[in-house]
């Protein structure tokens, strides 16, 4: 079939209903040939390809296109025609024949440039990954290129990847305190665990626990999806609210405590009636001098107080006046906690 023929019919699909599968072949023309492109999305490609026969000859078609196209950077008929323009500047100096062939040149690039607006639409090149982290007892702010910024507690990691179209970020590690700038066109999304976290516009922690993530909002709203035991599963949070996920059995909801959310970005561990082992647990990730139960029902003791993170001292001193709780240094790197 000419050249010309194919474009035509080109111009002619891409306002027909078929436009949708013709914008969604060429996001897949540029994935594939990005140098980013995962084995999944590879494998989802084949899937669409063979899911629907339109889909595949889009595809194809787009690739005609891009072939052609790079084709009249080296034709040597093309590059003959122009340097007779520019020689005799005279148009009728080009003989019938290479006037047809340029018009039909024309229209390939006119369906290339059509297929490269689309492309463009769809193109969304990530940027260089950043990755931030703290060590044991440090807090860290860091500010993003769209104005949100972010809060790392003590021994946390997270990683950070723009885009034009998105905002991808992935804890790898400790708990983050995420301040999001509003920007409904460019998806904020926090990936923890098995689990992910979209926001727009708003303010939120993200903890990696023992296996399973906490996400706590203190401002505006997000979703959460995680997988479960019957698969997945998605929840939309409110301010105030919270969420346990472990991608099993684990998917517990919750009430924030706002004093705590507070708290710990002043370096304040505030606990209402919660049990030693939780505030044993706390404190160990903030010091290199690891606390122990010696007796694992101690860890039971429910107090409450204010203590702060890396001020071991303050906190054992409490724990003798007021709880009758001892502390005995057994090496350099442990001290043992029994209840006189």
């Amino acid at each position: 079939m000419p050249t010309w023929m194919r474009c035509k019919d080109m111009e002619r699909s891409s306002s027909s209903p078929n436009s949708a599968v013709q914008v969604s072949a060429a996001r897949w023309l540029v994935r594939m040939q990005a140098d980013d492109c995962t084995v999944q999305e590879r494998a989802t490609f084949q899937r669409w390809q063979v899911e629907d026969p339109a889909h595949a000859a889009a595809y194809a078609a787009l690739e005609r296109i891009q072939r052609a196209t790079a084709a009249l950077e080296v034709d040597p008929t093309r590059n003959e025609m122009l340097r007779a323009i520019r020689a005799r500047g005279d148009r009728r100096a080009v003989t019938r024949r290479r006037v047809r062939y340029w018009s039909a040149s024309l229209g390939v690039a006119a369906a290339a440039l059509l297929a490269v607006g689309v492309a463009w639409h769809a193109w969304d090149p990530a940027g260089p990954m950043q990755r931030y982290a703290t060590a044991v007892g440090e807090r860290r702010a860091v500010p993003l290129e769209d104005g949100s910024e972010l809060l790392l507690d003590t021994d946390s990691a997270v990683t950070v990847r723009y885009s034009r179209k998105h905002r991808n970020l992935a804890l790898e590690r400790g708990r983050v305190q995420f301040s999001v700038a509003p920007a409904p066109q460019r998806p904020f999304v926090v990936r923890a665990g098995v689990g992910e976290v979209r926001a727009l516009g708003t303010r939120f922690q993200v903890r990696q626990l023992s296996g399973a993530v906490q996400v706590a909002l203190l401002e505006g709203k997000v979703s959460v999806t995680a997988p479960v035991a019957t698969g997945a599963r998605t929840v939309t949070l409110q301010a105030g609210e919270s969420l346990r996920f472990d991608g099993a059995d684990l998917w517990a909801g919750g009430t924030v405590d706002t004093e705590a959310a507070a708290g710990w970005p002043r370096g304040e561990l505030v606990f209402h009636q919660r049990p030693l082992a939780e505030l044993v647990e706390e404190m160990n990730r903030y010091t290199p001098v690891k606390l122990r139960l010696g007796d694992p029902a101690l860890g039971e003791l429910r107090l409450s107080g204010v203590f702060y993170d890396g001020n071991q001292a303050s906190l054992l001193k409490a724990l003798d006046q007021v709880w009758n709780v001892r502390a005995e240094r057994t090496s350099p790197q442990e001290i043992v906690l029994h209840a006189r």
